[in-house]
């Protein structure tokens, strides 16, 4: 699947001591021996480093640094319309044109699509919704919870709202009690969401997460518009122009089935 991995938003630099042109010291055999063990330690540390990362993570990422570039031409996903059914709709549950997100709510790129959404949604009203599919990524330690919190506020009719104010203030995660959250979404009975809370995780999370390992979703966020895949932050422009062709019934692209 395309952009599979992890990437770094920073390379790992190494200092090389540098030699004055005007020294008369001659390099001996052994400095030089010396210098090329040293590098060789340098580099095996730093390939067991990433290779320990990626055990750690199971190689799932979010599309941040390099992973956040542009992504090439979308594939097309069969029996997408299920997808519906899986995740939380914000906006009509009956426009002709979804899109579905697997996200993470401690994604920074998740942060800047809902932006985009919001920016879009004003634009194109009730003939677009959203489809949130839970895929809280094991790098970021507070992801789950704050699923877990989002799916407390959704038992009060309030998802839209809490995943809201969860973005809004994404900085602010681990730093304010998930109630805190609560009370800016407005959810009604502050009791009803803290008994959910100590209850266990959310069945929807563990099926989400399941369905996006099972699809082949590496990282968030992964982006369907009725069927069709963006393996990454899709640039708005571009967006319009799918969603304007969709409605128009026109295929944005030609057709590449997603996995093949």
């Amino acid at each position: 699947m395309p952009g599979e991995g992890i990437s770094f938003g920073h390379s790992m630099r190494r200092s090389v001591p540098t030699t004055s042109l005007h020294s008369d010291v001659p390099r001996t055999r052994q400095s030089m021996g010396a210098r090329l063990d040293a590098i060789n330690s340098t580099v095996v540390a730093a390939a067991a480093v990433v290779i320990a990362v990626v055990y750690a993570t199971g190689g799932h990422r979010d599309r941040s640094g390099a992973s956040a570039e542009k992504p090439g031409a979308p594939t097309y996903m069969k029996d997408w319309t299920d997808l519906s059914a899986r995740g939380s709709i914000i906006g009509d549950p009956d426009a002709p044109v979804k899109l579905a997100e697997f996200a993470d709510f401690q994604c920074p790129y998740c942060r800047e699509f809902h932006k985009q959404f919001d920016a879009i949604h004003a634009e194109f009203g009730n003939r677009i919704a959203l489809v949130y599919i839970h895929f809280p990524l094991p790098i970021h330690r507070l992801a789950n919870e704050a699923a877990q919190a989002a799916e407390c506020a959704a038992a009060q009719g309030l998802f839209a709202q809490y995943a809201g104010r969860l973005y809004e203030n994404q900085d602010s995660i681990g730093k304010r009690s998930w109630s805190a959250f609560a009370r800016d979404a407005s959810v009604p009975d502050s009791a009803k969401f803290e008994e959910c809370l100590k209850s266990e995780s959310s069945h929807r999370i563990r099926e989400n997460t399941e369905l996006g390992t099972r699809l082949g979703v590496r990282g968030t966020p992964t982006i369907i518009v009725n069927g069709w895949v963006f393996h990454g932050l899709p640039d708005s422009v571009e967006l319009k122009r799918v969603i304007r062709d969709l409605l128009a019934n026109r295929e944005p692209y030609k057709r590449h089935w997603w996995g093949s």
